[in-house]
């Protein structure tokens, strides 16, 4: 059964799983592996069991509402600087998606497909746009290991197509010009300006601080 190995230049190149092992049993032959592959990253991430816990959408309180002022914009139609500017922030040298065509390819030919781009989003503005035409990839296993010879030793990745990424990186520039006020200080992960390790460095610096004054109290 064929994989693909990532490459240090981003692309990758295919490679061949010849037998996986499943405790004692052996597993060989391109539709057995197929399907034992498939069974396992199907339970992995596959749906969570029901879940008791709700939200009461109501109680908004206490939460940041952007203004109207910031819903215009957020919703107005997309511009072509906000494009031009989403393709030239992407990295270079990544594996591309089942189309082939990497970043550099939308950089460098910018002038010539900008139109057929600008269409795209304005239909997905509007609501005509089947996003599953676009948002689809393809999975490829990395051996983590030298000798990998049981599937928890592959990693899984996803290679999108960048036209996906695309309106990804837009709508991702787009959001983060608001997303300071509503989004509280308390999450200090993915954002730029916050750092996660800012919560084990607070709750380090509060337990030093107690133990240093000599003083009682309980972690949850």
């Amino acid at each position: 059964m064929l994989f693909h190995h990532l490459l240090a230049n981003g692309r990758y190149r295919k490679t061949h799983i010849f037998q996986l092992e499943d405790g004692n049993v052996i597993i060989t032959g391109d539709t057995q592996l197929k399907s034992h592959i498939t069974s396992y990253y199907k339970i992995l991430f596959g749906p969570s069991e029901d879940s008791t816990i709700s939200h009461d959408e109501s109680q908004m309180a206490d939460i940041p509402q952007v203004s109207d002022q910031e819903n215009e914009f957020l919703t107005a139609p997309f511009t072509q600087e906000e494009v031009r500017m989403a393709i030239f922030q992407m990295e270079h040298n990544k594996a591309p998606g089942l189309d082939g065509f990497p970043p550099e390819f939308y950089q460098v030919f910018w002038s010539l497909i900008k139109d057929d781009l600008m269409a795209l989003f304005s239909d997905f503005h509007q609501g005509m746009l089947p996003l599953n035409c676009l948002n689809f990839g393809n999975i490829i296993l990395l051996p983590k290991t030298k000798d990998a010879g049981v599937i928890q030793q592959y990693r899984p990745i996803c290679l999108l197509n960048v036209s996906f990424k695309i309106f990804m990186k837009v709508a991702t520039n787009r959001l983060s010009t608001i997303a300071q006020k509503i989004i509280r200080p308390t999450q200090t992960a993915f954002l730029p300006g916050r750092n996660i390790m800012e919560g084990a460095v607070i709750l380090h610096e509060t337990i030093h601080e107690l133990h240093t004054k000599k003083t009682k109290w309980c972690s949850v």
